[in-house]
Order: structure tokens, then sequence, then C-alpha cells
């Protein structure tokens, strides 16, 4: 029942610009858009990089051939299948619009050198031998591309301005610039739940004032802080209950 929902409310001191994945610049932005987004890989908890929405890789013997095979059964929130072409898409418009994370892929992908070899299969050929290129993929945040294309403008960006299209464990719901963010937990996430009980909801809200966070905290409504706190607020918190 609604009452047994889990929320958690986190504090950011940053606003979010934007969610839109091909032009988060900073750990707030990105903290949106990694539970909105899925990417090719993640990084695990000791730091490696590990599979997401790519089941596995291979490298060719120059160096410069990146052959990612997507998993068979991951999905977009909408349900449609992620395929191929999204990730082709996906990193066709992160270059056209060369903003955010594009600076890491711009003087080594060209559009042309990114192809959907079939459905679950994709290409990236880089321009020149760079070893950590698997370390920036986890900032290939994949969106759906029959979504992003039917919007006005031709990346779509007025429309993941303010809304989300990607294949990530959370969907946004409520979003009230410069106060908070909302986001609600998908269902029917293709990676699947816990078993422990999940986290249904998580607002973020955006605020420096420490008064506001203690607050917060006192009432027990808080679950997890920014770390940009002082040693009072921290004092006062962990003198809680």
């Amino acid at each position: 029942g609604a009452q047994d929902r889990l929320s958690l409310v986190v504090n950011v001191v940053q606003v979010f610009g934007t969610v839109d994945p091909a032009k988060v610049t900073d750990y707030t932005e990105y903290m949106a858009a990694v539970n909105l987004y899925d990417a090719l890989t993640t990084v695990s908890s000791g730091g490696e990089v590990v599979p997401q929405l790519a089941e596995s890789w291979e490298v060719s013997d120059d160096n410069r051939t990146y052959t990612f095979r997507l998993k068979p059964d991951a999905t977009f929130q909408d349900g449609s299948p992620v395929e191929a072409r999204d990730v082709v898409y996906t990193m066709k418009r992160l270059l056209a619009l060369n903003e955010g994370p594009a600076y890491l892929f711009s003087d080594l992908v060209q559009p042309d050198n990114v192809k959907a070899i079939d459905d679950h299969t994709v290409e990236i050929r880089i321009d020149r031998v760079y070893a950590p290129f698997i370390s920036v993929t986890p900032l290939i945040l994949v969106v759906n591309s029959d979504v992003v294309s039917e919007q006005d403008g031709e990346w779509g960006e007025d429309y993941l301005a303010e809304n989300s299209a990607g294949a990530g464990p959370y969907n946004l719901t409520g979003w009230t610039r410069g106060a908070e963010m909302i986001l609600e937990r998908d269902e029917n996430y293709h990676a699947g739940w816990p078993n422990e009980r999940p986290i249904d909801e998580l607002r973020f809200v955006v605020t420096r004032d420490e008064a506001t966070v203690r607050a917060l905290a006192q009432r027990g409504e808080l679950g997890m802080s920014s770390q940009y706190q002082s040693s009072e607020t921290y004092e006062a918190i962990a003198a809680l209950d």
C-alpha cells in the first residue's frame, strides 16, 4: 500500500540546471542523470567499469574498434527495447550538441564511425589508440531515439531539458527548479530490483540553508545530505536518535 512506500529525501546545495544527459556538467546534474538513464557501462562501488546496457565488449587487435553487445532484454522506461540504433543516435546527438561530456569524445570519435551492426551490436571506432576509452563509456547515457526524434528541433533539446527518455531505474515526475526534484521508481526496470525493500521515491531538496537541513533531520525526513555542511550541522544531526 501507499503507507509502505519508501521515500528518501536528499539535500543538495546546487541547482539542477538540466537533466539532458548530453549536457550534464556537474555532480548534481550527473546524480539525477544516472538515476534516469542507463549507459553502456557503469562504475562499481570498487571503481571498476562494469556492464550495464552492454553485457560485454570486445576490442580489436589494433585497439581502435570497440564492439559492444547489448543486453537483449534491456528496455526503456516506456517498455520499448534498447537497440543499437539508440546508441548510435545517442552518440551522434552527443557529438552534434558538443556540450557536457562531449569533450571526452569529440576529438576521438567521428559520428560516421559509430555503427549498428545489428539490433544488439554497436561498433565504435576511435581515431587513435586511447587506452582509457572504456573508462569514459559510463557517460554514454543512452536515450530513446524514437521518443526524442519525434520532438521539436533536430535533437529534441527542449524536451530532454525537462523530461527523461532513458532506460534508468527512476522516472522524473516532478521538478521545481531551484527547489526540488522528484524521481519515482520504475517498477518494470529491466535490470530488476534487489530483494530487500527498494527506494520508491527520491526527493532532492535544493537548499543552502543549514537550518532547513537540520529541521529535515529532526523531523526524520532527511535520508542523505550533501557533503557541504558545517561541522555544527553534522554534530546536530549526529546527536539525533
